[in-house]
């Protein structure tokens, strides 16, 4: 067996783009994550959702801690798939990015993602 995994992390790992070796924690994990709420914590609950990938909150800890993401250019994908199939206004694609129900994105992503909209 591997080192540091539970039964299910074994028997899921092959299915799952986790790493194969999660360190096993030494405490309960604190209740509050260590992410930037304002950016990672959507990408977190999707991670740990049991409606989205179902990741244990250790192996979404990981992820948010190693990704290298260009979130700029996320918003602006996002604005521009948002303008194009739904003929959105620049003000709507604005309020659809920093949703909560939407995008998630930051006011500063969502400025960006605007002022390059049409380049």
């Amino acid at each position: 067996t591997r080192r540091g995994l539970s039964d299910g992390q074994r028997r899921n790992s092959h299915h799952r783009k986790t790493p194969t070796l999660t360190p096993t924690p030494t405490r309960q994990p604190d209740s509050t994550p260590r992410y930037t709420p304002d950016r990672e914590e959507p990408v977190y609950d999707q991670l740990v959702s049991e409606y989205g990938e179902q990741f244990s909150a250790p192996a979404a800890q990981y992820a948010i801690d190693n990704v290298k993401a260009d979130w700029n250019a996320n918003a602006l994908a996002a604005a521009k798939s948002y303008q194009s199939t739904l003929n959105m206004s620049p003000a709507a694609i604005h309020d659809q990015l920093t949703s909560s129900y939407g995008g998630k994105f930051t006011q500063a992503e969502a400025d960006y993602a605007l002022a390059h909209l049409n380049d």
